[in-house]
């Protein structure tokens, strides 16, 4: 098994040059601007028509133009045009140049910053603007208490592991050397509201979008591509795409150790109604040793400055995403798509806010876990630092950004997407290979968001663009409830007391 190397894939821009480990490369882009990357990172530098350099960092592909290469259209660009056009790009990527840093739709890549004694600093990863700046003091590490699935099972934008080190939030951009933020323009999206039952989403527009951004997806150099695949309705939005684009491509299921029956057992069959191969992705066999398991956790947490919240961290440790230390291998997502179905919006509902915005501790109280999970059983700790960063987030609602975006809508794209996501998504920089969300675009978010709040709570648009692209995969059902007696037990005791009986029946198993 490939040994994990923290903080691959990860960037510095500031003042100096950075070299976290032997070999990393430094780009002088103006006078005091330094960009340090790790030499696995994928950077391009572009030009504008006017002469204006740029460097894109990660993956990102058009969702307007099919059969069209970013680079291909940048050189044909003026430079004020640059900013309002990347609302079109799709992918998991940052776009720096000496005035300027842009991030993707939801801020997955992850740019956060630092101002140290008037030097001031941007990276990709928090852990590197604490300990590893030359000439600059570490900072304190914030005790977060965080637990999976219970209350705000991340830790809340704009904050980090690190105190002074904060996060960049979506649909913003940043100036190196001074960190002056604004939000970006994105004129596509001017205007956006809810449209009543009378004016549809452009469905054609929306499917036309998926299904670009999975075509130039296609026209990059990886040798073999895969779809990730559930039975839900995100990942088979992303397959319809790649099936009506007539990709070469396989689906693939990763079975994770609390994965639903329904997204082991679902999956092939979706992928043959297709045609299209599907594999499943098991723990190496033998398993790996626990020394190997020990130092790879060692390095997931110090490539996540120790925020290994999700179970996912343990499936890596054991080897499980082995299959994706391959550089020339890429996998789609359905990431981030959850925005388009008002996730949250029922439980600000049961806590008894609707359009009007709640204060922070309000906020931070509508998320002690409530039936069919045990009652308050998650607090906010440390307290003060919950209460500022949600202060902090409310106060950002008065910025202008593109998509004009419900109070709940927000807290969905830049906490659980923007903060929860990005972060976990770090972790899948530790693989040489690829990680592409085809519906991480402000465009696709544009139209998602055009159908009013009760058919997006049913997923309406995506399951329309499904019947549109791949109408064979809208036959079977999207997450169809069990009626195995493992599933009723789940629900009647509960997703803590039934861990803790598999806890229990696995070291019975051992003995």
């Amino acid at each position: 098994m490939t040994a994990l190397t923290p903080h691959q894939k990860q960037f510095v821009l500031g003042p100096m040059p950075v070299s976290v480990r032997p070999g990393w490369v430094s780009i002088r882009l103006a006078e005091r601007l330094v960009l340090s990357h790790c030499p696995k990172l994928r950077v391009a530098p572009l030009q504008s028509l006017d002469g204006k350099d740029y460097w894109l960092l990660g993956l990102a592909v058009l969702a307007d133009m099919p059969m069209t290469t970013i680079a291909d259209r940048f050189r044909l660009k003026n430079s004020n045009e640059i900013e309002d056009w990347t609302g079109f790009w799709a992918g998991k990527w940052a776009l720096i140049s000496a005035s300027n840093c842009w991030q993707d739709a939801s801020g997955c890549l992850g740019i956060y910053y630092r101002d140290a004694a008037g030097a001031f600093w941007i990276s990709s990863s928090p852990a590197l603007l604490s300990d590893h700046l030359p000439d600059t003091p570490r900072l304190a590490r914030i005790p977060w208490q965080v637990t999976h699935r219970m209350g705000i099972d991340w830790i809340p934008a704009p904050f980090t592991t690190r105190e002074h080190v904060y996060k960049v939030l979506p649909q913003r951009t940043i100036t190196p050397g001074t960190g002056a933020m604004r939000p970006i323009s994105f004129a596509a999206a001017s205007g956006n509201a809810p449209m009543n039952d009378e004016a549809p989403v452009n469905d054609d527009a929306l499917a036309s979008a998926f299904k670009t951004a999975l075509i130039n997806w296609a026209q990059e150099d990886f040798r073999e591509r895969l779809v990730g695949l559930t039975a839900g309705l995100d990942t088979r939005t992303i397959l319809a795409a790649a099936s009506a684009a007539n990709l070469d491509v396989e689906a693939c299921t990763i079975n994770y150790s609390d994965a639903d029956r329904r997204d082991i057992a679902l999956p092939p069959r979706l992928a043959a109604s297709v045609g299209i191969p599907h594999r499943r992705i098991t723990h190496p066999d033998p398993a790996l040793d626990p020394s190997e398991i020990q130092a790879r956790a060692a390095a997931i947490a110090e490539h996540m400055d120790d925020s290994t919240f999700h179970p996912v961290s343990a499936s890596v440790a054991d080897g499980l995403e082995g299959f994706m230390h391959d550089s020339g291998r890429t996998i789609a997502g359905g990431h981030v798509l959850g925005l388009a179905r008002c996730y949250n919006w029922k439980r600000f509902a049961r806590a008894g806010f609707a359009e009007t915005l709640p204060s922070a501790d309000q906020l931070l109280d509508a998320f002690f876990t409530r039936a069919p999970e045990p009652p308050h059983v998650w607090k906010p700790e440390p307290r003060p630092f919950w209460k500022e960063a949600m202060q902090l987030w409310i106060n950002s609602l008065s910025d202008p950004v593109p998509l004009k975006l419900d109070w709940r809508d927000r807290f969905q794209l830049e906490q659980r997407v923007g903060a929860w996501n990005s972060g976990l998504e770090r972790m899948s920089d530790l693989m040489d290979g690829t990680y592409f969300y085809p519906g991480n675009c402000l465009w696709i978010f544009h139209l998602l968001l055009q159908d009013p709040p009760e058919k997006r709570l049913v997923g309406s648009a995506q399951k329309r663009v499904i019947q549109l692209l791949e109408p064979r995969l809208s036959k079977f059902p999207v997450n169809a409830a069990s009626t195995g007696v493992k599933s009723k037990m789940r629900a009647l005791l509960g997703p803590v007391v039934t861990g803790k009986l598999k806890s229990l029946a696995k070291k019975l198993k051992g003995r």
